[in-house]
């Protein structure tokens, strides 16, 4: 009895292993939003990490923490002009390792980080169009 206990689980753990190990090693995350400024003054918010407390979702979670950056994931920002409005992208990929495609099976990274993608867009969009509705518009 026990050993077909003892073999359940290695079938268990090798099948469950094999589905891990069959997930994409590589992910890609995309948000866009369409923000009401000229593309130079949303691209300052980007361009100097010090306006990123500003709209940044992962600085409002803990207002102490101290960032570095090192790592193997590529972020990336595109402004596409449209008449008076800009869209900007963000997006983030890298690659899976066993351990995040094992977590991936249960929580999914596209919800959660495209859900801060999404909020930090929101929050970049406010401070953008504050900024570009200044006299002038912003000077950085």
């Amino acid at each position: 009895m026990v050993m077909k206990i003892v073999i359940g689980l290695v079938i268990v753990v090798v099948v469950l292993a094999g589905v891990v190990a069959l997930q994409p090693s590589d992910f890609r995350i995309v948000r866009s939003a369409t923000i009401s400024a000229p593309p130079a003054v949303v691209f300052s918010q980007v361009n100097g990490f010090h306006k990123w407390e500003a709209w940044s979702p992962w600085a409002k979670m803990d207002p102490a923490a101290k960032n570095t950056f090192a790592g193997t994931n590529t972020a990336e920002f595109s402004f596409k002009p449209e008449g008076h409005l800009t869209v900007v992208t963000w997006s983030m990929a890298g690659k899976c390792h066993f351990v995040a495609k094992a977590i991936g099976l249960f929580v999914s990274m596209e919800r959660v980080v495209g859900g801060d993608f999404e909020r930090g867009l929101a929050q970049m969009k406010a401070v953008a169009e504050a900024a570009a509705s200044r006299p002038g518009g912003e000077r950085s």
